[in-house]
């Protein structure tokens, strides 16, 4: 079965191919998720849990490349649904620890073996030489976009949010 043609926009320019990319990859990862109630961002928020079993929720928002009010309301989510706990930081009590809980680990677990098939099909197209390389340039467009970023977000011409400066407002 061939997925119907539909008229689509070309993608010009690294972006537009890296996006498109992506969120097919998102989309799908997304469609065998659904099925156990999950999001690729769950489970790439677990998956990290796992590799570092009591990481700082600040370091989870960093690994995750996302915000940490974001990472937050996800936690609370993973929290209500008993699969994931948050401990104080014994060395810094404003901290909070993440863990998995034995149901985490083991939806963690049936959302990886959903998931192999179209992991290994993914993984296939950057068998060899060619995929290798690919990979190595994926990994140095990250490497400068982190780096840019931080450039940006540390420069004097930063601006913040407007809601950053909504609260502000607010407080003052």
């Amino acid at each position: 079965m061939t997925a119907p043609k539909t008229p689509q926009l070309e993608a010009t320019g690294p972006g537009g191919h890296l996006r498109r990319a992506h969120l097919s990859v998102q989309r799908c990862a997304d469609a065998v998720f659904s099925a156990r109630d999950a999001t690729t961002d769950q489970y790439a928020l677990m998956r990290i849990v796992r590799r570092w079993e009591g990481i700082r929720q600040n370091q989870l928002a960093t690994e995750l490349f996302a915000d940490a009010s974001t990472v937050t309301a996800m936690l609370r989510l993973l929290e209500s649904r008993g699969l994931v706990r948050r401990v104080v930081c014994r060395d810094d009590g404003r901290a909070r620890r993440v863990y998995l809980t034995r149901s985490g680990r083991t939806l963690l677990d049936q959302l990886a073996a959903d998931w192999e098939p179209y992991r290994h099909r993914v993984q296939s197209l950057f068998a060899g030489d060619a995929g290798q390389e690919a990979l190595r340039i994926l990994d140095r467009v990250r490497d400068e976009m982190v780096k840019t970023r931080i450039e940006i977000t540390e420069g004097p011409g930063f601006k913040t949010s407007v809601r950053v400066k909504k609260k502000k407002a607010l407080r003052g």
